[in-house]
């Protein structure tokens, strides 16, 4: 999982929020559309935390092991709840994971993005809403900054499937038919495929297509989050 989401998150670099087609809220902000935000029907929405959903959803990550929300702060509860939220004191990140993140002098998580590159002196992830854009970002090891993380790679070993037992019932000879090696198109895996190119220009009526499962239904993200 770490590495296919990674590769899904990867493909979204350079995306920009759109400068067209945008709404201003109530306090006068303009935000832009997102295909993350549309993906989750929240098109003008703060996109930071949908952005890792999208590219969770794209990699095959299923909600029921990894669930997300569109608010930085929820999602945090939600780990907490489930035993998954691992301190920065003491932990060690890996490529993949998820990382929270809040200003100074926040006391609670208010970005986030994924785990790209670990270095003794550096911590590298991409971010979508990294000003107004999937960026690339790094972060000294222990800084402020991080709040937390989730593990994916400790996700995917905690819900890996164990082995079968073996049947002690003789099976029933198969005809020639049932017997027959599986083609290449019954064996080959899904691939994972986002088929949007890289542009500002996009609007909530442009179509979005990409290859996998139906988008879910999510609110707008909650204040504060990016």
């Amino acid at each position: 999982w770490a590495q296919d989401l990674l590769a899904i998150a990867r493909t979204q670099l350079g995306y920009e929020e759109s400068e067209k087609d945008f709404v201003v809220d109530s306090a006068g902000k303009k935000q832009g559309f997102t295909r993350y935000g549309a993906w989750c029907s929240a098109p003008y929405a703060e996109w930071c935390a949908v952005f890792v959903g999208f590219c969770l959803h794209y990699a095959g990550v299923p909600e029921s092991v990894c669930p997300w929300d569109a608010s930085c702060p929820e999602w945090v509860s939600i780990a907490r709840e489930r035993g998954e939220f691992e301190e920065p004191a003491g932990y060690t990140p890996q490529p993949g994971d998820l990382v929270f993140l809040r200003e100074a002098g926040e006391k609670r998580a208010s970005h986030m993005g994924i785990v790209e590159t670990v270095a003794a002196d550096e911590i590298g992830t991409i971010e979508g809403n990294a000003s107004r854009a999937v960026a690339r970002r790094s972060y000294a090891p222990g800084c402020e900054e991080i709040y937390g993380y989730i593990s994916l790679s400790g996700l995917a070993a905690a819900n890996a499937p164990t082995a079968a037992a073996p049947l002690e019932e003789t099976a029933a000879p198969q005809t020639a038919e049932e017997t027959a090696a599986p083609s290449a198109t019954e064996t080959a895996a899904p691939l994972a495929a986002v088929v949007y190119s890289v542009s500002s220009d996009e609007t909530a009526t442009e179509p979005f297509a990409p290859a996998r499962a139906s988008r879910p239904t999510r609110t707008a993200a909650r204040s504060p989050t990016k």
